[in-house]
């Protein structure tokens, strides 16, 4: 699993609306309160997950207690989670200034992530295949039996979700059929939504995203403004923002490797370098600026909590 994350960066941090559910799925999680989302929380489960602490008496055949194979699948899943967490904290201040500035509509911001895809697939050589992103980028794939007492124990004290490898699993399969659906420019579709030019159906079809018309890229720089401060702005390219966005996963990977299996630097160092950055605004989580896009705050409760 390691290696396909990887391979998951060398092929530009493919741009994905389902969040890369099974290779970095805190992200799901934590959209339940996106706002809200805490790295402490985060942190101690990924340190949780690689330390001894968690690592459960195995049940494969012939594994050991402190399985060497189980430890390396855990830690490529976390490898994921830092993936998703570097890409969308650097590059979704583009996305929704886009999509909450520029081009609103019913789910545009996954449109104009579907036009990205598009733009990754082409650089591939895969756009215009029946099933480009589940034949190359999201394979039939299951997290393993090796890793089901760890992610049940960790993500049932931090998150107070229980029997989670299953459910993870589950989730897994049904975004997959979901996309072999989504991702066919000649599957029916795609040509209902053509017929109907609806554009909730045209935001969820890859071939008819709005924005592929336009430059989903901004590979022509051309100046925008963080949403969450209006102060900043900036020119840059989205492939700018991947490639910073990668560069900054590759050292989150390389500094837990180095303090998970080779005890060096410490937990706070550790802690430092992720920060505690809202992966829709790269704030600060407990910023107040993050409240600005009514938008995307979570709805209000009962009790009133919630949106502002």
């Amino acid at each position: 699993m390691l290696q396909i994350e990887l391979e998951f960066l060398d092929l530009g941090f493919l741009v994905t609306s389902f969040n890369i559910c099974f290779l970095c799925p805190l992200g799901q999680i934590s959209s339940i309160n996106f706002f809200s989302v805490n790295l402490k929380n985060d942190l101690f489960c990924l340190l949780s997950f690689a330390s001894h602490d968690y690592i459960s008496s195995c049940k494969i055949p012939g594994h050991t207690q402190l399985c060497v194979s189980c430890r390396a699948e855990l830690f490529s899943y976390l490898a994921g989670f830092f993936c998703h967490y570097a890409l969308d904290s650097i590059a979704h201040p583009y996305v929704i200034w886009l999509t909450t500035e520029e081009h609103v509509f019913h789910r545009s911001h996954m449109s104009l992530e579907h036009a990205m895809d598009v733009c990754e697939m082409r650089r591939d050589g895969l756009w215009g295949t029946p099933h480009p992103v589940t034949d190359h980028y999201f394979p039939l794939l299951r997290l393993p039996e090796c890793m089901r007492a760890d992610l049940d124990a960790v993500f049932e004290e931090t998150y107070g979700w229980k029997d989670c490898w299953k459910q993870l699993n589950r989730s897994c399969r049904r975004y997959r059929r979901c996309y072999r659906v989504l991702e066919n420019p000649r599957g029916p579709a795609a040509r209902l939504a053509r017929l109907t030019k609806a554009d909730t159906l045209r935001s969820l079809i890859y071939s008819e995203s709005h924005f592929l018309s336009l430059d989903p890229e901004n590979t022509e720089h051309r100046t925008w403004r963080h949403p969450f401060d209006p102060d900043l702005s900036s020119a840059e390219s989205f492939p700018e923002l991947r490639d910073k966005a990668r560069r900054f996963a590759v050292s989150l990977i390389e500094s837990a490797w180095r303090y998970l299996r080779c005890g060096e630097g410490s937990e706070e160092a550790l802690a430092a370098l992720i920060g505690n950055s809202s992966y829709l605004s790269g704030l600060p989580a407990d910023d107040p600026r993050n409240l600005r896009v009514k938008s995307l705050l979570p709805p209000a409760g009962p009790d009133g909590e919630g949106a502002h």
